[in-house]
């Protein structure tokens, strides 16, 4: 009875832990790299605007060849006269009576006209042509700020990694610290180490827990920045990132392209050099549409009118008329039109050349930098084993009597550095290949193109 007691304990508190197990795993929220850059352009407030402006360019494009459609237009008008005129017909036969009214006191007229503009003679087309690239225009800009969408999601990612592995390095820092307080205590009681020992070990355990305070703050900043960047409501919270392994085609990619190659792939695909070239085809046409200001232009009308009846009869009429009109002088506005058209384009080309120079700048400076860092990892690894035996030896030496509690502080607080600098360094290595990427301006092609995470 008593077993059967117990199996039945043991099952209830297995089916309540059962139960409340799913309840913990729904309340931890882990982000991955490709979900907060993906919730980052989804939730972005300003990509739906370059949306927004190309689909009213569009209109505005549609708006300007509507001027070859027909149009029709209705007016009527009704005319009270008071008095009536009269007027006399002498000397004919069978004519009114003298000072017969005539004319009615009131009349009636009505307009129909219908007509088509037949041809602007190219006016019209270039106009369109000039503002149909308004939306290319915002394609390029909207390219570029999905791009620096990613990047700064990507550097606040790994911002909030790095936060991550210090409170962790701090956390293990105060944990081994209280280890050595517990030990330092123990001999002090028994007297086999001074009181300045004891000391030394409460000034590092303080120290530790002041790193443990601060490093969890700045992971609560990172966090909330990428939280504001992913634009999750302000309640939203971010328990933990997921550590996202290395890309290795990505980082193949990077390390084995020339700086040749990455100058020639941003002279194709940066968002700003486009710009600056759509800049200089815009001044063309701005040129083309300045040339045909004075352009002449062919439309037909057909207009039918009706007025009023009169003692003569039915009184309407149907006029189909074909008018050409070709401006002759128009006080230099053309010429003036044209000459800043041409100011545009060497404007756009000065720009596009300063542009350039910028961009490939920075292509370089991100490739000599991401090449820089793979010997400084090495060497970081290195410092950090020799700190680590440097620490053990210390200890070993503290525990012989060959040394003071001076050098084992010193010994592990050169620990600690050399492992924050080894954080620092592998934070910079993975945020510097997106700077690449991004300063070639393929950034979000590079990791997410055709469903390519690299994760």
């Amino acid at each position: 009875m008593k077993t059967l007691t117990r199996m039945s304990a043991a099952f209830f508190i297995l089916c309540l832990l059962a139960s409340q197990a799913p309840g913990a795993e729904e309340s931890t929220k882990i982000y991955t790299l490709s979900e907060c850059v993906s919730t980052a352009i989804e939730n972005s407030y300003r990509l739906p605007t370059y949306d927004s402006r190309i689909t009213q360019n569009k209109a505005k494009v549609k708006e300007t060849m509507d001027a070859f459609n027909p149009t029709m237009t209705f007016q009527g008008s009704y005319t009270y006269q008071e008095p009536a005129i009269p007027f006399e017909i002498q000397g004919l036969p069978f004519a009114f009576p003298a000072a017969s009214p005539i004319v009615p006191s009131f009349y009636q007229q009505y307009n129909l006209a219908v007509s088509k503009l037949i041809t602007s003679f190219g006016k019209v087309e270039a106009a369109a042509r000039l503002q149909s690239l308004s939306s290319e225009q915002y394609k390029l800009q909207k390219s570029a700020e999905r791009e620096a969408v990613v990047f700064n999601t990507i550097n606040t990612y790994y911002m909030v990694l790095f936060n991550q592995e210090l409170v962790k390095i701090a956390q293990a820092d105060e944990s081994d610290w209280k280890e050595q307080y517990k030990l330092t205590g123990a001999q002090y009681k028994r007297g086999t180490v001074a009181r300045y020992d004891l000391l030394r070990v409460e000034v590092a355990l303080a120290q530790s827990h002041d790193q443990v305070i601060s490093t969890s703050k700045n992971l609560e900043v990172s966090k909330r920045n990428l939280r504001t960047l992913m634009g999750l409501p302000a309640e939203t919270r971010i328990d933990r990132i997921e550590k996202t392994s290395v890309w290795e085609s990505f980082e193949k990619d990077h390390m084995d392209r020339p700086l040749d190659m990455w100058k020639d792939i941003c002279d194709k695909c940066h968002p700003a050099l486009l710009l600056g070239r759509l800049a200089m085809t815009q001044g063309w046409f701005s040129l083309e549409v300045a040339r045909l200001d004075n352009a002449p232009a062919l439309s037909a009308s057909s207009t039918y009118s009706r007025l009023t009846p009169t003692a003569f009869g039915e009184n309407w009429a149907w006029k189909n008329s074909l008018a050409l009109n070709i401006p002759i002088f128009d006080g230099g506005v053309r010429t003036e039109k044209m000459d800043q058209a041409w100011e545009l384009i060497r404007q756009a080309q000065l720009n596009l050349d300063d542009t350039k120079r910028n961009t490939l700048w920075n292509v370089e400076k991100a490739y000599l930098d991401l090449h820089d860092l793979p010997p400084r990892l090495e060497t970081a690894k290195k410092q950090v084993e020799s700190a680590q035996e440097s620490y053990r030896v210390a200890q070993v030496r503290y525990k012989a009597g060959l040394n003071t509690m001076v050098e084992v502080v010193d010994a592990h607080r050169a620990l600690i550095v050399s492992e924050t600098n080894q954080m620092q360094l592998l934070f910079s290595y993975y945020t510097q290949m997106a700077a690449l990427s991004y300063a070639t301006g393929v950034l979000f092609d590079e990791l997410f193109l055709e469903g390519r995470t690299r994760e």
